[in-house]
């Protein structure tokens, strides 16, 4: 693949999605984070910079997951149902050099929203007398990892079903994803050796979701081990890789004519 091919496909990818007024939901979200904080900061009692803290990276998560769901259930539907696939591939472009292209373009964008409210929450942390920690950061950075799982499983499904069936699908993986840890940790799965092996199988398809969840950490100031926020980031890296390769290979054997 060519680096330059990629490249030009993710900056038109950018600009599209950026001219659809993605921006002005964005700045939007900021301005819904400014009220809530306010609302709830107003009514709360001893500590209304953590509160602040709490919505904004809840806003934050939130905005993050609705960008990769919904721009990526569409972002190679739209292309292939409007037979601009055909214009893009006609000229000397392969099919995994529009895929990454189209999913870096889309990575930027998810980048750019976690980034500017990023900003605003910290803002806001710090109007309400808060005091900077590195877990704020790290939070973000796992927020932004997490929505780039998310959306190369959602970008998989699409390729192998409606555009329908690949939200739901995705946001039951993402369910599951958190879900099937907790399931793991009840005495009565415990107890059955062969639903124990069951599902320590089946987690190790299925994302682990709570790996990049870190705002209790964040709120209550609690340690990361050393070794954590390395473990999640080859993680996160690895699992995209691999969800990223078998799409490609859908990408390639289906039939475009």
């Amino acid at each position: 693949m060519k680096i330059s091919k990629i490249l030009i496909v993710s900056k038109f990818t950018f600009l599209e999605i950026y001219k659809s007024k993605i921006m002005i939901n964005i700045f939007l979200s900021g301005a819904v984070l400014a009220i809530l904080c306010y609302i709830v900061s107003e009514f709360s009692f001893g500590n209304p910079s953590k509160v602040a803290l709490d919505v904004g990276l809840g806003l934050l998560s939130l905005t993050t997951k609705a960008i990769a769901i919904f721009f990526g259930a569409n972002l190679l539907k739209k292309e292939i149902e409007s037979r601009t696939i055909y214009l893009i591939l006609s000229n000397p472009i392969s099919r995994p050099e529009f895929f990454v292209g189209k999913t870096l373009g889309l990575f930027m964008i998810l980048l750019l929203n976690t980034v500017i409210l990023g900003v605003f929450t910290t803002i806001f942390y710090y109007y309400w007398d808060g005091v900077w920690s590195d877990l704020i950061f790290w939070s973000g950075v796992h927020i932004f990892l997490e929505s780039i799982l998310i959306l190369v499983i959602v970008l998989f499904f699409s390729l192998i079903t409606n555009l329908n069936l690949a939200i739901i699908f995705s946001i039951s993986t993402y369910i599951s994803g958190y879900a099937i840890r907790g399931v793991q940790e009840i005495g009565l799965v415990k107890s059955s050796p062969i639903l124990s092996k069951s599902l320590s199988y089946i987690s190790y398809i299925i994302p682990n979701f709570s790996l990049f969840n870190l705002k209790n950490e964040v709120l209550y100031q609690q340690a990361l081990p050393p070794t954590y926020i390395m473990k999640s980031l080859v993680y996160s890296l690895v699992y995209s890789s691999f969800v990223v390769c078998g799409a490609i290979i859908i990408l390639n054997q289906k039939d475009l004519d």
